[in-house]
């Protein structure tokens, strides 16, 4: 299965998006949640396993299951897993309800390239697995989300005509949202913005921002501004 998925485009592109998907979900009440209820053997559980298929807790994990789009293992949040190995390990089985074509100056629109999957005039050709299993919510967020993406590099970057540009722009998107979670993470362990934006280097407004950013990326829903913020 997975060298099937390499074969579809660019490796390293569906690596980092991967690995972002898992950034947000390890970072998700809702899974935090559900792991602190858990006894973890190696840092994951199997949910097919005869063991857990008898857990009281069986119910619960197939909704966590269904949620995330995760197949038949789910990690601890504090597992460190490389963009390797979350693709490698199929983490996300419904990672490619839609996947994207790669294409490069110079190759027919029906190669494959190894590129970003962003176009002149700022198209992106995706395509769409229609299996009848498919579920039309799935797979209209899988649309979506391709669509975030590339509309974040064309953000960071909007001439990107040069592969070197291309490559730059794409690392930068990632490394942004990582430098957005970092954040989310000390202010979750009650760190005031002052003193995230000193530890960080960064300013205290760029602080903030990133934070309202990781709530967007990690729960899926704008930054609650009734809460207060210090």
């Amino acid at each position: 299965m997975v060298e099937e998925r390499l074969s579809s485009g660019d490796p390293r592109w569906l690596e980092k998006l991967l690995y972002d998907r898992w950034q947000r979900m390890r970072r998700h009440p809702d899974y935090l949640k559900f792991c602190e209820t858990q006894e973890f053997e190696d840092g994951f559980l199997i949910l097919d396993s005869l063991y857990f298929l008898d857990s009281p807790y069986s119910d619960e994990a197939k909704k966590i299951q269904g949620r995330f789009g995760l197949g038949r293992r789910i990690f601890h949040p504090s597992v460190d897993l490389s963009p390797e190995h979350v693709l490698a390990l199929d983490i996300f089985p419904d990672a490619l309800a839609v996947r994207t074509k790669y294409q490069r100056e110079g190759i027919s629109e029906d190669e494959l390239g190894t590129r970003t999957p962003i176009f002149n005039n700022h198209y992106i050709h995706l395509e769409i697995d229609v299996n009848p299993n498919r579920k039309k919510d799935e797979i209209l967020k899988a649309v979506w989300e391709q669509v975030e993406n590339a509309r974040e590099i064309i953000r960071l970057d909007e001439n990107r005509l040069a592969d070197d540009k291309a490559e730059k722009s794409e690392k930068a998107h990632f490394d942004t949202r990582l430098k957005c979670y970092e954040v989310w993470d000390r202010r979750k362990k009650k760190a005031r913005f002052s003193d995230i934006a000193r530890g960080m280097k960064i300013s205290e407004d760029l602080a903030k921002k990133n934070y309202y950013r990781a709530w967007e990326l990690i729960l899926g829903q704008p930054y609650d501004w009734s809460l207060s913020v210090r």
